[in-house]
């Protein structure tokens, strides 16, 4: 319902003034929120609202009194439109044709070509409209290279917050393309504004300067079409918020609270007085503001979700904003703009960008994963080939889209994936993007680990350099000896870094404890700086955190001021103990150190590890020992000594030297034996002092002290 000019105006500043929050549950919608929050801070929006207003009224005069055949139908005007997808690798990050399926939607729903307008009740079927607007997916980015108007960014802001310092995007690429030339929309995985969760928001014309980077539309990634994470119900929302972003408000007005009271305005002439429809309510029957008159609860700017229309005086309000030079909307149909953004019609193919989580992905040996992609530039209508190259794996290469591969040998192995289409081909390469781990573990308890006699990280653990700086050996501090690992994060870093340490065998070992030593210092008070400790039970595969502590928690000396690098001294180190005992009996057991920089510019200091020691209560099985007549002699020795037992029936037979700290000096034997005696030579290449001799048979364990002198 129209109500004029200077009375919508107080309505919308009055509404700025009583804006109430909503209950902690999802807002359909954002947008008046936000407007009135925009506004506020803006002090040259009223005025610019204002002459939109204005524009808006003498739009419909001319229209009522030409015609509308003359003013409205008959030209279509082209948005061109780019998806920017934000996302940490999660259901957030949704496919093509979920925004292909969106596209089919918001053209069908514009174009009133969706076939649910027959269920429109009786008293709007003569006024409802053809928008006569078309969105197309721009097919040139800003600087003209070739796209297909789908743009995917990893980036934590994923989980957005309304209201905020708006996201742009400053990595690799333009996080938005300017509003006057394009319709920007922004998927994400949740949305925070007024204290609860929100579904979409934008924010009508004039209400930032043309060409702000505000002027966008923002959603959650299941509201966008009607397919993967999006459903039939909830894939008009964006039909909504275009809606909004044309100029239109909700039919009961400008606030958003629904079922509260009669008297609020939309600014359009044909949409009568409502009260508006509590989310998700459908009455077809609804008249509460003016009885006997049905309230347009089927409206696309309602809450109800049976909507299916556009009434013809909205598609007036929106076609004057589209032609008007508010916020630049005028501009996005221009011939030089459709050009431009490569919406004028004509063909384009670009040349694929591959593009897949480069996340590491890490397994034991023998075991399969499943390799996805999201390449950039697709185009439905060209064919597409795919080339996966897996050095290591089986098979080695694949054409398929979503190749499963297998890997059987320990290491570590890069991925290649090619794409052509009719445009090019393009590849990708990620280093050494899937660990292999043995199922057989390499250290025993117990352990110990100072740093001091190997080059780390070397062939026992993993480090994974996801930042500027990486975990590095270091002889600059050390809690005891010459040497700890440590990260320079002086200069700051970008993300997180990863060691993982080799697997240990605990298969006979109860109430297990691990302890190390950390050193750290924040570089002011509001660093962030984090350690976290995770374990795996399954080579990696998944993990369980058993540490974190950051800021202030994790410092273990006050903080260092802005201008000097941490070196801890002797007293500056601090023991930490992980939650390890639920590795109790466990055979293969890795530990992964995980530290994260400070975000916002509060970058931490140095930070440095050292000493992890690993025990617990080692159970051996004596009966074992006993049964295969297991023995050492001579023993203490200074040559060899032969150790000899007997198996009863054959089986599979491990057996290490190991010395004090529970390193592997030697494995005699891995393999089948049959039943009989046997004999092997021991500690002839062994410097003096004390060994273990474990033996391992079909799940049982003998242990034998060895001295040689």
């Amino acid at each position: 319902m129209k109500r004029n000019l200077s009375i919508l105006l107080i309505l919308i500043f009055s509404a700025l003034l009583n804006h109430q929050s909503f209950a902690q549950q999802i807002n359909p919608c954002y947008t008046d929120q936000a407007t009135r929050e925009a506004i506020k801070n803006n002090p040259d929006a009223a005025i610019r609202r204002e002459q939109l207003e204005k524009f808006t009224e003498e739009y419909t005069k001319q229209v009522n009194q030409s015609g509308s055949a003359n003013k409205v139908q008959g030209t279509v005007y082209v948005v061109p439109v780019v998806f920017h997808v934000l996302h940490t690798w999660g259901s957030e990050n949704i496919t093509d044709d979920q925004i292909y399926d969106e596209m089919r939607i918001l053209n069908r729903d514009y174009r009133k070509l969706n076939a649910d307008t027959a269920n429109v009740v009786p008293s709007f079927q003569g006024i409802i409209a053809d928008v006569e607007f078309e969105f197309r997916l721009a097919h040139k980015d800003p600087n003209g290279n070739c796209t297909n108007g789908i743009n995917r960014y990893y980036n934590t802001n994923t989980d957005w917050v309304q209201g905020t310092t708006p996201y742009q995007y400053t990595g690799t690429g333009s996080g938005q393309w300017a509003p006057t030339k394009y319709l920007n929309i922004y998927v994400v995985k949740s949305i925070m504004g007024g204290g609860g969760n929100v579904a979409a928001y934008t924010y009508v014309p004039g209400t930032w300067p043309t060409n702000n980077f505000h002027d966008a539309i923002v959603t959650l990634s299941d509201f966008v079409g009607s397919i993967g994470t999006g459903s039939t119900y909830n894939s008009r929302t964006l039909t909504h918020e275009i809606g909004h972003w044309f100029n239109l408000y909700h039919p009961w007005g400008t606030t958003n609270q629904p079922g509260v009271s009669c008297g609020g305005t939309d600014g359009v002439g044909d949409t009568p007085e409502t009260i508006g429809s509590i989310v998700g309510v459908c009455n077809l029957t609804l008249s509460v503001c003016n009885p006997p008159v049905i309230e347009n609860v089927q409206n696309y700017m309602d809450y109800s979700y049976c909507d299916v229309m556009f009434t013809e005086g909205q598609k007036t309000r929106m076609r004057a904003a589209i032609t008007s030079s508010t916020s630049g909307r005028n501009n996005l149909w221009t011939t030089a703009n459709l050009t431009a953004t490569g919406t004028d019609g004509a063909t384009y193919t670009c040349i694929p960008t591959p593009y897949l989580n480069n996340a590491l992905r890490t397994l034991c040996e023998g075991s399969s994963t499943t390799f996805s992609h999201n390449t950039l530039n697709l185009d439905t209508a060209s064919a597409t080939t795919y080339l996966w190259t897996f050095p290591g794996g089986t098979p080695g290469t694949s054409n398929l889209e979503n190749p499963t591969i297998t890997y059987n040998t320990a290491g570590h192995y890069d991925v290649t994936l090619s794409v052509t289409n009719t445009a090019g081909t393009n590849s990708v390469t990620y280093p050494l993007m899937v660990s292999v781990y043995s199922t057989l573990a390499s250290q025993f308890v117990p352990f110990s680990e100072g740093f001091e006699t190997i080059t780390f990280p070397g062939t026992d653990y993993d480090v994974y350099n996801l930042a500027q700086n990486g975990w590095a050996q270091t002889s600059n501090a050390a809690a005891s000896g010459f040497q700890s690992i440590y990260i320079n994060n002086w200069g700051g870093n970008s993300g997180t870094d990863v060691f993982v340490t080799p697997s240990y065998n605990f298969s006979s070992v109860s109430a297990v404890t691990m302890t190390f030593k950390v050193a750290f210092a924040m570089r002011n008070a509001a660093s962030t700086d984090k350690l976290q400790v995770y374990g795996s039970t399954n080579c990696g595969q998944t993990w369980s955190q058993r540490y974190v502590k950051s800021g202030s928690i994790l410092a273990t000396t006050t903080s260092i001021n802005n201008f000097s690098s941490f070196t801890p001294s002797a007293s500056q180190w601090r023991q930490e103990s992980v939650l390890a005992s639920v590795y109790s009996n466990q055979p293969n057991v890795r530990f992964k150190f995980v530290y994260t920089y400070s975000s916002g510019g509060n970058y931490g200091n140095n930070i440095y590890v050292d000493d992890i020691n690993i025990n617990g209560t080692v159970g051996i099985n004596e009966q074992f020992a006993d049964q295969i007549a297991m023995s050492l002699s001579p023993n203490p020795t200074d040559k060899a000594a032969n150790l000899n037992f007997v198996l009863t029936q054959p089986g599979n037979v491990e057996i290490n030297v190991r010395d004090v700290v529970g390193r592997t000096c030697s494995t005699l034997k891995a393999g089948h034996l049959q039943p009989g005696e046997h004999n092997y030579s021991i500690g002839s290449n062994l410097s003096s002092g004390i060994y273990f001799v474990e033996l391992i048979n079909d799940g049982n364990k003998a242990l034998r002290k060895l001295v040689i002198e």
